[in-house]
């Protein structure tokens, strides 16, 4: 990689053009925003729209835009569409709390994939609904370490400890327990919009008649299956 130098005759108005080349762009609300994974956009006076559609705080693009920039809605409904395949946990942690507290009625809708963090935030919503064909992809979280054994096994207990938070989440959606959903996310587990729904993490398929209530029997059917499956059955 080589190094490029800037010189300029005239620095002052050059130093305004450089600037200019790096100023943060604003959204649909006229916000500043750091990174391209979210967008906001008024319909009405009273009914706002947001997409999540990129990873969720990459490349040290943190959630304090998003939050900042959510908290400013005024509408008194916002639909919330998400089509990520997740990100760094605690900003999507941020991004979860500050839908819930919002003062607006907030529908997620899961357009394509909510993977990862991404899969928790869709559950902020006071209704979850899944497009048709969309799907939920949960596991255990992920972590990168350098270090000596002791440094090991102390991220390995951060992780189990992020694990249970995010089992939580769901496990409050479902009404499962947070051991069942940990089963379900060291497997790997994904879910289709039908799936979804019965399982309780969805309320219904957009354009389809809601669903009834989830039974426990739904998780425990899923974590049998799993079971056939490891085994060879």
């Amino acid at each position: 990689m080589s190094l490029q130098r800037f010189t300029s005759l005239q620095p002052e108005r050059e130093l305004r053009q450089l600037q200019s080349l790096y100023q943060r762009p604003k959204n649909a609300l006229g916000k500043e925003k750091q990174g391209g994974w979210y967008r906001m956009q008024n319909l009405s006076e009273t009914e706002a729209e947001v997409f999540i559609y990129d990873e969720i705080g990459e490349f040290g693009i943190t959630a304090d835009d998003f939050v900042r920039d959510f908290s400013e809605i005024r509408a008194s409904k916002i639909t919330v569409r998400i089509n990520s395949p997740g990100g760094q946990v605690f900003d999507s942690f941020a991004i979860y709390n500050a839908i819930r507290r919002h003062k607006a009625r907030v529908e997620t809708i899961v357009d394509g994939i909510a993977g990862s963090a991404a899969s928790f935030i869709a559950l902020a919503g006071d209704k979850v609904v899944m497009a048709p064909h969309a799907q939920i992809i949960i596991h255990d979280a992920h972590g990168f370490v350098l270090g000596d054994a002791a440094d090991m096994r102390e991220i390995a207990d951060m992780l189990d400890k992020g694990s249970d938070n995010i089992a939580r989440v769901y496990a409050n959606k479902t009404g499962g327990t947070i051991e069942e959903w940990r089963d379900l996310m060291k497997a790997t587990t994904i879910f289709s919009d039908v799936e979804a729904v019965e399982i309780g993490l969805a309320d219904e398929i957009d354009g389809e008649e809601a669903a009834p209530t989830n039974d426990i029997t739904d998780i425990e059917n899923i974590l049998n299956q799993r079971t056939k499956v490891a085994v060879g059955g």
